[in-house]
């Protein structure tokens, strides 16, 4: 198993605290543990509830149910002693009565969880450090909104967590985030879903990623929700560890996508739809035939929070790729911001533009625009309304290149 490290508490974002119908309605669990001081999770003494503990679990290993720790004195506990391989764990459940702490369960061994329904649901009321691998067969959704206070409690994962299904979903949301340490893994191919729409009652939810070595995988990033007190975010990457590269086969929603000192690479040959912001502390790189990514931000009454997007390095659209640039409307004017500033753009045999404004950077005698082949996009790409806009520089000012490989595509 990766080392322990050092965990960290992320900045947190207040929201909403309404609760989704889970597959495990909260009540008496199958296997309940006292968690009223640090201990052992062997510990017969600590355990009631129908299943009874390791002592009553078939072979003492196979759960064949749920587990809540009741976290009853608060503060900072540590469960460990899971030294086994332990299966058939349907939904995971902790409590703390509105005290704050933080729960941590370490071991060598494992959880398993698998449920018939299809959705596994780890619900923690107090903060949850996983610091042993964890396997889901089927999806996972990881419900916060019992957390009430985000800044104090949060999910840390700090070794393994493993997605079997080979479109499996990892739905985020509620209070509390979630953080994925440096020297965790994600292995799972399928989606993570950060912040629900909740059939018109958005709840928003936060997602940290440290380190790029943390995702094992083709994933595809849904960034939904947006209310009046907070917007769905995602962050990747580390101030401290510089020059990281992530890369995802799919974006859309309409929350944020933050990146600190890391590159971001959309792949997958698809259409993304993307109505939030992006705020990228490196490069953005889209490449090959069928890769769309379609910025368009989505006004709303809660539109506050969406703002321009900048990419703090190079835009780089090549191989067939596309980048397409909506309009970023105020909600309720028609008054019009940049979808993106501090454009630096290199364009290798792609397409950029659309109907929208774009603020330059202003780097010189670095290029704004370095047109080695490709299109650049007046206007929308598909109805031709409206027209691409700069906001700074320009051409022919010298601070633009063109070569002979380059067209002029205006719609």
């Amino acid at each position: 198993m990766p080392q322990m490290k050092t965990r960290r508490i992320p900045i947190a974002f207040t929201t909403m605290s309404v609760l989704l119908m889970s597959t495990t309605l909260h009540g008496q669990a199958d296997n309940e543990y006292d968690a009223d001081a640090n201990g052992s999770f062997t510990d017969q003494t600590k355990w009631s509830g129908p299943g009874g503990g390791p002592a009553g679990w078939d072979g003492g290993t196979d759960v064949a149910g749920s587990i809540e720790f009741n976290v009853i004195g608060g503060g900072n506990i540590t469960i460990d002693g899971i030294d086994l391989d332990y299966t058939g764990i349907t939904d995971l459940i902790t409590t703390d009565n509105g005290a704050f702490s933080q729960l941590v369960l370490e071991g060598t061994g494992s959880l398993s969880f698998s449920n018939p329904g299809g959705t596994v649901t780890i619900t923690p009321g107090s903060g949850l450090t996983l610091a042993i691998d964890t396997f889901f067969d089927g999806n996972l959704t990881i419900d916060t909104t019992k957390i009430t206070n985000g800044g104090a409690e949060s999910i840390s994962i700090e070794e393994l967590m493993a997605l079997s299904s080979p479109n499996a979903l990892l739905l985020i949301y509620g209070t509390g985030g979630v953080v994925f340490q440096a020297g965790s893994t994600l292995d799972m191919n399928g989606t993570i879903q950060v912040g629900t729409d909740n059939n018109g009652d958005p709840i928003t939810g936060n997602l940290t990623i440290f380190d790029d070595q943390t995702l094992v995988g083709a994933v595809e990033l849904i960034i939904e929700g947006r209310t009046a007190l907070g917007v769905s975010r995602v962050v990747l990457g580390d101030a401290v560890i510089a020059n990281q590269e992530f890369t995802l086969h799919g974006l859309s929603g309409n929350g944020i996508l933050e990146t600190n000192s890391a590159n971001l690479t959309l792949l997958g040959g698809s259409t993304s739809n993307f109505g939030g912001t992006l705020a990228i502390d490196g490069d953005l790189t889209l490449s090959g035939q069928g890769t769309v990514l379609n910025l368009s931000p989505t006004p709303t009454a809660d539109s506050v929070f969406i703002t321009t997007s900048v990419i703090n390095g190079n835009i780089e659209v090549s191989n067939g790729a596309q980048l397409l640039l909506g309009p970023n409307l105020i909600f309720g004017t028609t008054n019009l911001q940049p979808t993106i500033n501090d454009l630096s753009l290199i364009l290798n045999g792609g397409y950029f533009g659309g109907n929208a404004q774009v603020g330059l950077s202003s780097d010189f005698p670095n290029p704004n625009l370095q047109l080695n082949s490709g299109w650049l996009v007046g206007g929308d790409f598909n109805t031709g309304e409206g027209s691409l806009d700069f906001t700074a520089g320009g051409f022919g000012l010298g601070n633009s290149i063109f070569t002979n490989q380059m067209g002029i595509w205006a719609t």
